[in-house]
């Protein structure tokens, strides 16, 4: 339950970075994907035989996740640039 938790808040909070341009929410939002991530791997550990079912939903999440992240660093360079 914890690691749904955890990927959830992580695309939550990179939608909520990228509509606010806010550099602290963007390193939450890494953090929780770094959690995510990592309860990920303990899960599979535990119950090998979901491997192929997360490995499908883990790509999904992370290709989500990076892709919020890049944007949001764009954002917020380009906000700098102009500063």
């Amino acid at each position: 339950m914890v690691h749904i938790l955890l990927g959830v808040a992580s695309v939550s909070l990179g939608g909520v970075a990228l509509a606010t341009k806010s550099a602290n929410l963007l390193k939450v939002q890494i953090g929780s994907f770094a959690g995510t991530i990592v309860s990920g791997i303990g899960l599979v550990l535990v119950n090998p035989s979901s491997l192929a079912h997360l490995c499908v939903s883990g790509a999904v999440f992370s290709a989500i996740s990076i892709g919020l992240i890049l944007a949001t660093r764009r954002q917020l360079a380009a906000v700098a640039s102009r500063a």
